[in-house]
């Protein structure tokens, strides 16, 4: 996404790679990097917290559950990607991947993700 993102905004970024959004997250709190981009499981806990803060959104429109995140389009970036809402795994992904499979099957996780998800897509 931040790749799309930079070609989008014509920018460049110094790409540090990490294992997820948790090291990410662990990374920017710890003053290791600059910002990151990750989806709101990845970093809700932090911004309720008041420890990050949302800069932009990458969404087309404002999302109920941060609404005082502009997009990135507000801010003159004509750029859009991804929402969550009603997220579905491609079935090539749970074809390959039975862990994969097995975690969505399970009642908790998805729960655990549907309350740090929009619950719509704009």
């Amino acid at each position: 996404m931040a790749l799309a993102f930079e070609r989008a905004a014509g920018v460049k970024f110094n790409h540090i790679p990490f294992a997820g959004g948790g090291p990410s997250v662990t990374a920017i709190l710890g003053g290791h990097v600059n910002a990151v981009s990750v989806s709101p499981p990845e970093g809700i806990s932090q911004v309720q917290a008041k420890k990050l803060k949302i800069i932009a959104l990458f969404a087309k429109q404002r999302l109920a559950m941060f609404p005082d995140a502009p997009t990135v389009k507000e801010q003159g970036i004509d750029f859009a990607m991804g929402c969550g809402g009603d997220w579905r795994p491609p079935r090539e992904l749970l074809r390959k991947s039975s862990g994969y499979s097995t975690m969505l099957s399970k009642r908790g996780w998805r729960t655990r993700f549907s309350s740090r998800m929009p619950k719509t897509c704009p």
